[in-house]
């Protein structure tokens, strides 16, 4: 843990081990936090607050440089410990430490636009920091999300206590000890490591924070969102996702296969963005669906670290036996598995990217996140069959959108119900461009962009006569 500055061992001095996915053992351990170890943090970010709320724009900003050019100095160490902590391809890791030190320095560009001048006006809005933020990390991206939380913290002049998942708490560590490496001053960053039912709730309900920022499962979320409505205090929840890829008759056709194959099994389909519904038009899908198994049939699943791996292990072996109950009731139901539907070989915890096919939208299958790499298919026969379809679930977390008709890709996306929406790409946005998750994918915009700063935020107005 980190507290005020000073690693810590926890009060309890428990601890808990962290499990290599792609070998099913421990490679390291780290403190199983209580609750007394939330309250030592909460009061540390507290302290630093008092003093770091005054500190300039332009001197935070300086200091998101200098945090930018921390992670990159240690690039390569990073790239490998989240590797071997969540069994994400190296090669994945090596775009998403880019990604966020883009984003880092990002926020640091977008503070100094955004935060206004407030010197000799009388009657004005202040925009101020909240407070303390309570920030709960996902396991499947912990490098990319704490980065994130750490640079939307320190440019808006918040403290923050992060909770990671003791499933990916490597990477949040470290890339807190190299905030302060960079210059942010002890208190600000705080990591509290241990049980989300613990550490993570009481967090939550932690009378001390300003704000929650959650990203994880609608039960925890929901809690969370409870939790926070009792004491009127804001909350930000990213949950889950179903999200569609369109596929017109007039699809760039290479595009397509190999953004819809992307879109399913990046990080092993462990996404919450992940585009896990192909919902293909009638006129060709059979020649689609066809060429599409072929080559995720050919697809090599193998360890995090082996360049050949064209997808990684699950998180734990328990979510990889979530992931088969899936497909093994959707095959009950009649449904073909087209391809996958069954482990790979090895001491890890390996899953086919799979395939079910003639997929209807009452299914569960098409309905309920699986978080896993695979891709339920469903045919339809006109646009507005198309955009029902992929408007039929409970989540608005994206979709992708595969034509060359710009009036129907322009009608396509204002019409489908999500936060994002790709059309021709799939995971393309840009780093600094604001994003939201709409219906039961959460609420409240995304660390991302200037609708991420305002929500680190409050305004005042001042009216001096």
């Amino acid at each position: 843990m980190l507290i005020a500055g000073r690693g810590s061992l926890g009060r309890a001095g428990h601890t808990i081990a962290v499990i290599d996915p792609s070998e099913n053992r421990p490679i390291a351990r780290v403190p199983r936090g209580v609750e007394f170890d939330v309250d030592d943090a909460v009061a540390a970010a507290s302290d630093a607050y008092s003093r770091w709320r005054r500190v300039p724009a332009s001197e935070r900003a300086a200091l998101l440089v200098a945090y930018a050019d921390t992670i990159e100095a240690n690039r390569e160490d990073l790239i490998r410990l989240e590797a071997a902590n969540v069994g994400k391809l190296l090669a994945e890791v090596d775009r998403e430490i880019t990604t966020s030190i883009v984003q880092v320095r990002g926020f640091a560009r977008l503070m100094m636009e955004f935060w206004p001048d407030a010197s000799n006006r009388h009657t004005r809005v202040d925009w101020q920091p909240l407070g303390v933020i309570g920030s709960l990390l996902p396991w499947n991206a912990p490098m990319s999300a704490v980065t994130r939380r750490i640079a939307i913290t320190v440019a808006t002049g918040n403290s923050t206590v992060i909770k990671p998942s003791t499933l990916g708490p490597l990477t949040p560590l470290r890339l807190a000890e190299l905030a302060m490496t960079a210059g942010i001053p002890p208190g600000v960053i705080n990591v509290v490591t241990g049980p989300g039912p613990t550490v993570g709730r009481y967090l939550a309900a932690h009378p001390g924070i300003a704000k929650v920022s959650f990203t994880g499962g609608a039960e925890a979320g929901d809690a969370i969102y409870r939790s926070s409505a009792r004491i009127r205090r804001p909350v930000a929840v990213e949950l889950g996702g179903k999200s569609a890829q369109v596929v017109f008759e007039d699809a760039p056709w290479d595009l397509a296969q190999s953004g819809v194959i992307r879109g399913f099994t990046r990080n092993a389909g462990q996404i919450c963005t992940s585009g896990t519904r192909l919902l293909v038009a009638r006129s060709i899908a059979d020649r689609f669906i066809a060429e599409l198994v072929e080559r995720v049939a050919k697809m090599r699943v193998g360890r995090s670290d082996d360049p050949l791996s064209d997808m990684g292990p699950q998180i734990t072996l328990s979510h990889r036996a979530s992931i088969h109950e899936f497909v093994e009731r959707a095959r009950s139901t009649g449904r073909t598995v087209a391809t996958g539907g069954t482990f790979e070989h090895g001491s890890g915890f390996f899953y086919r990217p799979t395939i079910v096919v003639d997929v209807d939208p009452d299914d569960e299958i098409f309905q309920s996140e699986v978080f896993g790499p695979v891709l339920s298919v469903t045919r339809f026969d006109s646009d507005q069959d198309a955009i029902a379809l992929a408007n039929a679930t409970e989540f608005g977390m994206a979709c992708g959108i595969w034509t060359l008709d710009v009036d129907r890709a322009s009608t396509t996306t204002n019409d489908i119900e999500a936060g994002t929406c790709w059309v021709n790409s799939y995971w393309s946005s840009p780093v600094d461009l604001s994003r939201s998750a709409w219906k039961a994918s959460g609420f409240g915009a995304m660390d991302f962009g200037v609708e991420g700063l305002r929500e680190y935020m409050r305004f005042k107005q001042i009216v001096q006569m």
